[in-house]
């Protein structure tokens, strides 16, 4: 008889299974406190629902509770402000209608009007361009010195002949007022003819001098800077009235030039 422990209620048929329990749930209390994850129940035997102590809740992990913090903080009022600064006003383009905008930034599509103005451009830069080639030779600089440093008549035909023009419109009741005017076109005439003769000459002979064998293009050159302006020439001239001398007897390049016009 001393084998067995006498009956008592609640304890007769589920002792070990408690105990059992017991041992369970301190274990997984340790290894909570100990690493901060639940472990899984582990038991050696089934127990029974009225006497199963409930496992404690699980405590979240450092890393866990850290990350969620982040997450969890709100913006402040400048960033709420900048989102709404930031917030779309037109919708989103359409896959063709960004390949239509890049490719009209690569080769854009100009109007009639915005085309003729381009070829217009591109041929002043053109020409400006072939002017300058073309002044920058040696020869016709110095051609250029030649005219700029002469008195020439060819430089004031076009105020006399405009001069004549309107004489011959008040005169036409006159008929010896008439003929005077005439005689004074063939006059002006003449003497361009003569003035363009004697001028060159000289440079033909400064051309022989200095650049032999580059007389081809140099008459009209020289002819249609005599007739202009001296304000109206391009490149402005360099040397002062009356310092050319004629034929071999002109020095170049000269010893005293300007930068503006005299």
């Amino acid at each position: 008889m001393g084998l067995f422990r006498p009956y008592t209620p609640g304890s007769s048929t589920s002792g070990s299974g408690s105990d059992a329990n017991d041992a369970a749930a301190k274990k997984r209390t340790s290894l909570v406190t100990s690493t901060g994850t639940p472990s899984s129940p582990v038991s050696s035997s089934p127990a029974s629902p009225s006497t199963a102590t409930p496992p404690p809740a699980p405590a979240s992990s450092p890393a866990k509770s850290a990350t969620s913090t982040t997450t969890i903080d709100r913006p402040s009022a400048s960033g709420t402000d900048q989102r709404i600064r930031q917030k779309k006003t037109a919708p989103t383009p359409t896959r063709r209608q960004a390949e239509e905008a890049r490719r009209q930034r690569l080769t854009p599509t100009l109007t009639k009007k915005e085309q003729k103005a381009k070829e217009r451009e591109a041929r002043y830069k053109a020409r400006d361009e072939a002017m300058e080639r073309v002044n920058a030779k040696p020869a016709n600089t110095m051609v250029r010195d030649y005219v700029d440093g002469r008195w020439g008549v060819a430089e004031f035909v076009m105020p006399i002949m405009l001069l004549i023009f309107v004489a011959m419109f008040i005169t036409m009741r006159w008929m010896m007022a008439q003929i005077v005017v005439m005689i004074v076109t063939y006059g002006v005439f003449f003497l361009l003819i003569i003035d363009t003769v004697v001028m060159w000459l000289g440079c033909r002979k400064a051309l022989q001098k200095y650049f032999p064998g580059e007389l081809k293009g140099k008459f009209w050159y020289a002819m249609s800077r005599s007739m202009l302006f001296r304000r109206a020439r391009i490149p402005q001239p360099r040397v002062k009235r009356g310092t050319t001398k004629h034929g071999s007897r002109f020095v170049w390049p000269p010893q005293e030039t300007i930068g503006a016009p005299a």
